[in-house]
């Protein structure tokens, strides 16, 4: 059986799949924010309840980073941070960082208080359509002009 050496089932199938598709055989994480490849995606949320910002998410990693390196060198990671995100209805933020790096982060972190910070690395994610969906921010579309009107006069 393929399974008897206790790999993971997605794993096999992963594999599987990408040999089929004559790809390499070796599976690779990709951001869940870019799709970029080699990277993963990270989640920051805090125990004490305080919103995560993308300027809590720079400071703590790279304050755990300048930790893990004063350590005995196990564990020591890099403070090097991709896209972030926030997420406004759950508090947290997510951002992209380096595979090991991510693993590292997070193991470091875990017997660390660090504010009540957090870290998980994501597997999935949802995606919601609210009722912006679709709507470019930067441009108000419509209303143009000093009363937000269609001209005229």
């Amino acid at each position: 059986s393929l399974l008897e050496n206790g790999e993971d089932p997605q794993e096999v199938v992963a594999r599987c799949l990408a040999a089929i598709s004559r790809r390499s055989s070796e599976v690779q994480s990709r951001s869940l924010l870019t799709g970029e490849l080699g990277l993963v995606t990270v989640e920051m949320s805090n125990n004490r309840d305080r919103p995560v910002s993308p300027g809590d998410v720079m400071f703590t990693v790279s304050k755990l980073s300048r930790m893990s390196q004063r350590g005995d060198g196990n564990l020591t990671f890099d403070s090097d941070v991709g896209k972030i995100h926030s997420d406004f209805e759950t508090g947290s933020a997510i951002f992209d960082m380096g595979v090991e790096d991510a693993k590292k982060l997070v193991e470091f972190s875990k017997d660390i208080d660090a504010g009540g910070a957090v870290f998980s690395i994501l597997r999935e994610r949802s995606i919601e359509r609210g009722s912006n969906f679709g709507q470019d921010r930067r441009y108000n579309r419509g209303g143009g002009g000093r009363y937000g009107g269609r001209g005229g006069g």
